[in-house]
């Protein structure tokens, strides 16, 4: 009991300290809920009721058809708000962060490439040697 009234109260204070510097463009943090945008959320509420109607698959005549309805329901809502259009902001000419740039990009892909390569010829040395039989 003395756990959850303590997880309670940092919860509580969690939330109540919603002092953050905003910097950049500040209508860009406007409208959003728990850190997520609407759109974002509409896909995690889409999501969330797919798994459970994946629960109640059984309890239907035909389950596959209502796994395939599971599955198309994030989809069509992530296809929605995809489509809409997106707000655009105040200070696009004026407040443009400069963004950092490097080889950071190059670097992740090479790496990326490498581990890839490696695998493959893992795979193909394993597929190809007698350790299989």
């Amino acid at each position: 009991m003395k756990r959850a009234l303590l997880l309670l109260a940092f919860i509580g204070l969690s939330l109540a300290q919603s002092e953050t510097e905003i910097t950049g463009n500040p209508e860009i943090y406007e409208g959003l809920v728990l850190g997520i945008g609407p759109g974002t959320i509409a896909v995690v509420v889409a999501m969330i009721i797919a798994m459970i109607m994946c629960l109640f698959k059984d309890s239907i005549e035909a389950p596959n058809v209502c796994v395939a309805a599971a599955i198309a329901l994030p989809l069509i809502v992530l296809g929605i708000v995809r489509a809409l259009p997106v707000r655009s902001l105040k200070t696009d000419l004026v407040g443009q962060d400069e963004l950092p740039t490097d080889a950071y990009l190059v670097r992740t892909a090479v790496i990326c490439a490498i581990i890839y390569a490696s695998a493959l010829v893992m795979c193909l040395v394993i597929s190809c040697s007698s350790f299989i039989t």
